[in-house]
């Protein structure tokens, strides 16, 4: 993907895999997914995985920008990391990939985070 300066990818008729440079997004193609893609691009900055908006100046992070697309937000906290994404009462199957995937993380503070440290190269 990143050779060909692509970052979407269609997966097959259920999954869409998006690239921000730095971390694979997982999605379901549903309808609230393909809305958020749609309506953001996916951007990494100073070490956070937020999304931008196509059509106006706004930067907001994956819960707000699911929300936004019609999500129903039943989960307390925003979302950190996979063990979130997949806990939550009303799970966006979403999954975050990158160096540090887990699939199956015992804390929320393991794993592939939204959040981490900026990247030096």
């Amino acid at each position: 993907m990143k050779e060909r300066g692509q970052w979407f990818l269609q997966g097959s008729e259920d999954v869409v895999v998006v690239s921000n440079g730095v971390k694979l997004l997982v999605l379901e193609a549903s309808l609230v997914n393909q809305k958020m893609l749609q309506q953001f691009a996916c951007v990494h900055t100073s070490g956070r995985t937020l999304f931008q908006h196509r059509s106006c100046s706004q930067v907001v992070t994956l819960t707000a920008a699911l929300q936004q697309s019609g999500y129903c937000m039943k989960a307390v906290l925003p979302f950190s990391g996979n063990l979130d994404l997949r806990s939550a009462p009303n799970p966006p199957a979403i999954q975050l990939v990158d160096w540090f995937c887990d699939t199956f993380p015992a804390d929320s503070s393991y794993g592939s985070q939204l959040v981490g440290e900026a990247l030096v190269y």
